[in-house]
């Protein structure tokens, strides 16, 4: 027979981690393209379509949700592959996509809840969770969240004539970041749960 502080112990602990996933609220998405100061979304004087907003815009849908370890490592790595992959960069910046990398991978990081690990930055992994979040593997009901808000964001895109200029993006750029929205819910809705 468990003695009554074992219980209450017990039942403090069931509630608060209840009530931990019970009320994970996500904040709605949003995005400064290329965060940090003097960071530049592309070059002066080349076209929209050699710049590299579209790359920043779909990485900040991964770290605005957040996730798991190697989730992060493929949004870092598929930044780094977007901005080498445009016409201008392979021509007269080849370095321009691992410096990118190396900047979101050294200050990106999560929230530890460590005081001397803290992310000093506004842009870390999982920064669209009101509660600070290390990595971690969704709930059913954070699937639920992020799903809502990235279907929210995608009409509203695909609605509004205006959103390629609102965010920055030609109308191809805009094309790129719908599509690679699409098949960011995709791989939500075919993801199993973690039981």
């Amino acid at each position: 027979m468990m003695k009554p502080v074992k219980k209450s112990l017990l039942l403090i602990f069931l509630l608060s981690a209840f009530s931990f996933t019970a009320h994970a609220q996500l904040n709605p998405f949003t995005t400064d393209g290329c965060s940090g100061p003097g960071v530049p979304d592309g070059l002066p004087n080349l076209s929209g379509d050699d710049d590299w907003r579209h790359c920043c815009v779909v990485h900040d849908i991964s770290y605005w949700m957040g996730g798991e370890k190697w989730e992060r490592r493929l949004a870092d790595l598929n930044l780094e592959s977007c901005i080498e992959s445009l016409p201008m960069i392979k021509k007269r910046l080849p370095l321009q996509g691992v410096l990118y990398f190396s900047g979101v991978f050294y200050g990106g990081a999560p929230y530890y809840g460590i005081k001397l690990l803290k992310s000093p930055f506004p842009w870390r992994w999982g920064y669209g969770w009101q509660e600070k979040k290390n990595y971690h593997r969704f709930s059913p009901s954070e699937f639920d969240l992020v799903e809502v808000e990235l279907e929210g964001f995608l009409k509203t895109l695909e609605e509004d004539n205006q959103a390629a200029s609102k965010l920055n993006l030609s109308v191809e750029q805009l094309r790129y970041v719908t599509e690679k929205i699409k098949l960011k819910i995709n791989h939500l809705k075919d993801r199993p749960f973690n039981h």
